[in-house]
């Protein structure tokens, strides 16, 4: 029955060492998700860097664009079904997933 429950990761995979592997082990079919993507055309400097709300040293271990996240999770085994920036705003700096596989 797992397999047939779709699992919410909300602000999860950036937290992973290794999230190719974590999404790996999971048993569901159906997967969505939100992530901070690193929103590399606004941060020019270490300063601006230092200053984004998602730069969290110790505690996210992985930042990438949009396109690294698609290579995460195709990588994985993962359909991308839908992506997007729906979040309240929009906010341009964390996209939504939702993930297939068979």
């Amino acid at each position: 029955y797992m397999k047939s429950i779709t699992l919410l990761l909300f602000d999860v995979l950036e937290h992973m060492y290794d999230p190719h592997a974590f999404l790996m082990t999971i048993p569901q079919k159906r997967l969505i998700m939100t992530i901070p993507v690193f929103p590399a055309a606004t941060i020019n400097t270490i300063e601006e860097l230092e200053g984004w709300k998602h730069f969290r040293v110790g505690e996210h271990f992985i930042y990438a664009t949009e396109a690294g996240i698609i290579d995460i999770v195709t990588e994985s085994g993962w359909n991308v079904e839908y992506k997007g920036y729906p979040e309240c705003g929009p906010r341009e700096d964390i996209l939504t997933l939702v993930l297939t596989r068979d």
